[in-house]
């Protein structure tokens, strides 16, 4: 087992607007959601080639 080695400190304020911003993508990007892993890594390397990310 690995030791987790992060150590970071987190407001309420920014924890409550992280969440509120998976939210948002889940519900303006819910095509994203549903990529298997595999659909995933076709189109982050797609992406990078054509330089979109």
């Amino acid at each position: 087992m690995t030791t987790n080695q992060i150590s970071a400190t987190l407001t309420q304020t920014d924890r409550d607007a992280a969440l509120t911003a998976i939210v948002t993508l889940k519900e303006k990007l819910p095509f994203l959601m549903d990529l298997t892993a595999e659909n995933a890594d076709r189109y982050r390397r797609w992406a990078i080639r054509v330089g979109r990310l």
